[in-house]
């Protein structure tokens, strides 16, 4: 439809005008364009805020004299979370945290799916001063029910403890979850 406006009309006169085409076609690029604009706007708002998730834990144990640890969380972005250091490392610990996961008996949609609560065995690292606790899942061990509880020793506490008498001189974890 062409866009006529009137603009005269009496009895004797008709004035008439037509908009020109490339006012047409200047306002269609400007409304695309905006449209574009926030579309590409809310996708990049989207994926950035989803692209940013997880985080980086390193965990540097080594023996000189006595054995000394630093964890460093730092997030996607690079910016550190958390710092510590244990020094001296006198003894490692247990300590159970109370989980759950769900367990399906079968795949599909005739599954028995049922949530299981269970503990996770936790590395704890004791100074003098302080202990902290080790969230890397390579240094975490599940046992399978609440009725199974953790031990006071296990392949990973055994490792440290190798790191704390010095028969072991350096140990390095990380877990990167970004």
């Amino acid at each position: 439809m062409a866009s006529i406006r009137i603009l005269e009309q009496t009895p004797t006169r008709l004035v008439i005008a037509d908009k020109p085409r490339i006012n047409r076609l200047l306002k269609s690029v400007v409304i695309g364009g905006v449209m574009g604009a926030v579309i590409i706007g809310l996708g990049w708002a989207v994926t950035s805020s989803s692209s940013y998730k997880g985080s980086l834990t390193t965990l540097e144990c080594f023996h000189k004299e006595h054995l000394t640890c630093k964890m460093i969380t730092v997030d996607a972005r690079g910016v550190l979370i958390n710092q510590a250091e244990i020094t001296p490392v006198e003894r490692v610990g247990i300590f159970p945290v109370l989980s759950s996961r769900k367990v399906c008996s079968s795949r599909g949609e005739d599954s028995d799916c049922e949530t299981v609560q269970h503990y996770k065995c936790q590395i704890r690292l004791h100074s003098p001063q302080t202990s902290v606790s080790v969230p890397i899942s390579e240094l975490t061990q599940e046992t399978s029910s609440l009725a199974e509880s953790c031990p006071k020793q296990n392949s990973i506490s055994l490792q440290f403890e190798q790191l704390i008498s010095g028969t072991q001189k350096a140990r390095m974890w990380v877990e990167d979850t970004r």
